[in-house]
């Protein structure tokens, strides 16, 4: 609407107009990632791509308003949104650049807001994700606000959740005390065993080997096949089954890493890659990793980011123990992940099948035009839609894949946008769930629930 006073002037300076369009265009794409910024090395350019999608189209979320903390626009519930944070900030790390750099330092929260996350408080399991989020984002940024606030995490976490007067030791699940899973146990031996390493206390070296020790006393480690499982039983203090989760192995490896860090103790490191080889082994068909939900696609929002936080852990065993004769095979694990997500569960708004290309917007409208690609949870394929929680786990996937050192040249290494307003979608748009109607009222849009139909703009 800007140019239409000034129409007669422009008809007459055509090459004023193609100036403007270009400038236009120019300034749409100055955030787009491309070869040359990185020398050509095509994984680091593959991760960039990821993450300018995962920005593009779900950051920030347009009611990030109602958040006591930093939310994606999709995002299914608290903790996915620390993860992504950790994510990022590792971005920034193995791309070698400052792309996005507000949204890792302008995630910080107080404790006391990310306990109003929701009530009656968070989880000790989706808190341990900031935990360990903020003290990454120390390590690469320095911001020793960061470490402080992940110690404090962390002592919250012990001192309301930890527990001896059943089974004899464990953290439980949440305030509820109705059980004790593996995550947020071996969340805390990662954690401890971080802290102990970068702010110098020994005591939460002791609280890391104290948890360790008993995941392993109740049998959450098979001794034989080193698979790791899910929870425990409260009544006979053993293992409740055989579930299991990448995410859960993937953590203990993370957690054994940071203690061979801390301590130099290489049985730590051995037990890390068992655990690996024993994911490798039966969690994967035809060398994709495979969570077991996978199989019949039956996994929820929580399940889909589980496979990510695997491949993130394992990356940082391969960066610790890169001279092990294990990492050959680690890294063509990763190679054939990449390939297979690309190939089978992989979708670029208006590129080839881009009409199967179903981006969720479930908490209203994004401000820039979709762009990819994007990823659905199922690497081995196919793809029906894309949320930011598939995408941060394919970004770490991505980023694990980065195996050499990275240069990157240019402005576009500190691309890091100021976040715009959202614009208007209607249900044209097709921004709801697959299964969810879409119901438009006065130019208004609301995603109904899988059992409601839209009825003259009212889920019914």
């Amino acid at each position: 609407m800007w140019f239409c006073g000034l129409a007669p002037l422009l008809l007459l300076m055509p090459g004023f107009i193609v100036l403007v369009l270009q400038l236009v265009l120019y300034l749409e794409k100055d955030g787009e990632c491309d070869l040359t910024m990185f020398k050509n090395n095509s994984e680091a350019f593959r991760a960039c791509q990821a993450q300018y999608a995962l920005q593009q189209n779900w950051f920030p979320d347009p009611i990030q308003g109602l958040f006591s903390y930093q939310t994606w626009n999709g995002m299914d519930g608290f903790w996915q949104n620390g993860v992504a944070v950790e994510s990022m900030a590792n971005s920034m790390l193995y791309m070698n650049n400052t792309r996005y750099k507000s949204a890792v330092v302008n995630s910080y929260r107080s404790l006391d807001q990310l306990l109003l996350a929701y009530g009656p408080q968070p989880s000790y399991d989706d808190m341990a994700w900031y935990g360990l989020a903020y003290a990454r984002v120390f390590e690469i940024t320095g911001e020793k606000n960061f470490l402080e606030l992940s110690f404090q995490i962390f002592e919250w976490i012990w001192s309301e959740g930890w527990d001896t007067s059943i089974c004899n030791g464990g953290v439980w699940f949440d305030q509820s005390q109705s059980g004790k899973q593996t995550i947020e146990n071996v969340q805390m031996i990662q954690l401890a065993a971080k802290l102990s390493r970068l702010l110098k206390k020994p005591e939460l070296q002791r609280k890391a080997n104290t948890v360790l020790n008993w995941v392993v006393k109740v049998g959450l480690i098979n001794k034989t096949s080193y698979e790791v499982y899910d929870g425990i039983s409260l009544e006979t203090c053993e293992r409740a089954g055989d579930t299991k989760f990448t995410y859960t192995a993937g953590t203990t490896l993370g957690g054994l890493v940071e203690l061979t860090k801390l301590t130099g103790n290489t049985t730590y490191l051995a037990l890390a890659h068992n655990v690996t080889k024993s994911v490798l082994n039966t969690m994967t068909l035809n060398n994709t990793l495979m969570e077991p939900c996978d199989r019949d696609a039956s996994c929820n929002l929580d399940q889909q980011i589980f496979k990510g936080i695997f491949m993130r852990n394992l990356k940082y065993l391969i960066d610790f123990d890169a001279n092990s004769s294990f990492v050959r095979e680690y890294n063509k694990f990763i190679e054939a992940n990449i390939e297979t997500m690309f190939t089978h569960a992989s979708c670029t708004p208006g590129g080839v099948n881009s009409t199967t290309c179903h981006i969720i917007y479930l908490n209203g409208s994004p401000y820039n035009s979709a762009t990819g690609p994007v990823f659905d949870s199922v690497w081995s394929g196919p793809f029906h839609e894309s949320r930011p929680i598939q995408q941060t786990s394919a970004l770490d996937l991505l980023l694990a894949g980065i195996q050499a050192t990275v240069e990157c040249v240019g402005k576009k290494c500190e691309y890091d946008p100021a976040p715009p307003p959202p614009h208007h979608l209607t249900c044209e748009d097709d921004p709801c769930p697959v299964g969810q109607d879409c119901c438009e009222y006065e130019e208004e849009y609301a995603c109904c629930n899988t059992y409601q139909k839209c009825q003259d703009g009212i889920c019914l």
